[in-house]
């Protein structure tokens, strides 16, 4: 898991404790209740904790479908490269490097947001 990944849920952790000991305060005098409050919700956190990376992966999965559509839209006589389909290999969500296949040590890098935007980033890498 990234870095920034793992900063948000630690953030989410935070207010989710926060939350927890207001409702401890709140209901004091009816225990069970605060119990089963917190369990749901301390619960629902761990469930959301181990679907995150797959939402991520999905949602990078999904904007790499559009790069690629994309490509073959706008340029349907060259064949591309695309790297890192997977999402734990790529630095940002819907950063893309792009090859030609004929020059395949040379591209652009696309980024893909939300909404299907699809940008060519400035300048060029090399390998």
């Amino acid at each position: 898991m990234k870095s920034e990944d793992v900063l948000f849920l630690i953030g989410f952790a935070v207010i989710i404790s926060i939350i927890i000991f207001i409702i401890l305060i709140i209901f004091r005098k009816r225990k069970k209740m605060a119990r089963i409050i917190a369990f749901i919700i301390i619960g629902s956190y761990i469930i959301f904790f181990t679907i995150y990376p797959t939402i991520r992966s999905n949602i990078h999965a999904q904007r790499y479908d559009e790069l690629e559509e994309y490509l073959q839209n706008t340029y349907p006589n060259e064949e591309f490269h695309i790297e890192y389909r997977d999402y734990k290999y790529v630095i940002q969500l819907g950063d893309f490097d792009v090859s030609n296949r004929s020059t395949p040590n040379r591209g652009v890098t696309y980024r893909v947001k939300t909404g299907g935007e699809i940008i060519q980033m400035n300048g060029s890498w090399q390998k």
